[in-house]
């Protein structure tokens, strides 16, 4: 097959990618073992939106309000990463754009039951992500993840896993919980429309330490922008990750793998 935009797909994750790899244990990742099949049924789509993470009795408690959004000392890792992971899955959906020196991706994830993610890049490669199973298309179709495959089949396992690792709560809620986060020291800023506070940390993925990791939370506790900076192999590379839309309808197109 032509998998040429394969390898542009997996180089837009850069370090950050590289690292991000080293947890994918966390996130209990694995191939399926069938190929890839083709739906011919209408779009999908969430029946109904997820409540949002603020005004809810069942989100965050109150002492992420105390810690996160009067901000002043810097808050524990595992206080961090309980609020914010608590509001993403209360949230459930969203829209994530993610934004490295050479590509860019952008599409609609679902933070629950089933995991959903699916990417549309700059240069018209496209990923998808169901649980714990995941395919990439280049111009020959889809390509399933299998970690002890073919080359093409070995490299979207390596992608799939690496968006596991930064994406899934399973594994935002270790990563999160390694670094103490300090708030800025400036008023709320508007990021993606939102009002958010930024926290920066150094969170690390195995032997991997960011060398600046900084994430604007929202009120509801959810993030609205994450710049994460990391040296691996002595490249460094800067990435972002952009959220909107929580909680709203989202629709994945036809003609997915199952």
């Amino acid at each position: 097959m032509d998998a040429r935009p394969l390898p542009r797909l997996a180089a837009l994750l850069g370090a950050v990618t590289v690292a991000a790899t080293a947890l994918t244990g966390c996130a209990e990742t694995g191939p399926g073992a069938a190929a890839p099949g083709r739906t011919t049924g209408p779009t999908r789509a969430d029946a109904s939106p997820a409540p949002s993470a603020e005004g809810t009795g069942t989100g965050p408690s109150d002492s992420c309000t105390k810690r996160l959004l009067e901000p002043g000392d810097p808050v524990p890792g595992a206080v961090f990463a309980d609020c914010l992971v608590t509001a993403t899955r209360l949230a459930a959906t969203a829209r994530m754009t993610t934004t490295y020196p050479h590509s860019s991706a952008t599409g609609p994830i679902r933070m629950g039951k089933p995991f959903e993610l699916y990417l549309k890049t700059s240069d018209g490669g496209e990923l998808f992500i169901k649980d714990e199973r995941g395919w990439m298309k280049g111009h020959g179709g889809w390509t399933e993840a299998k970690a002890n495959g073919s080359a093409e089949e070995r490299l979207a396992d390596a992608v799939v896993k690496s968006y596991l690792g930064f994406t899934d709560p399973r594994a935002q809620q270790q990563f999160l919980a390694t670094t103490e986060w300090q708030p800025a020291a400036s008023a709320p800023e508007t990021v993606n429309g939102r009002q958010a506070v930024r926290y920066s940390g150094r969170p690390k993925f195995g032997d991997v330490t960011y060398d600046d990791y900084r994430v604007w939370i929202d009120k509801g506790f959810l993030p609205v922008r994450i710049v994460a900076t990391a040296t691996v192999l002595g490249r460094t590379e800067t990435g972002r990750q952009d959220y909107v839309d929580w909680g709203e309808r989202i629709q994945l197109p036809d003609g997915l793998p199952q």
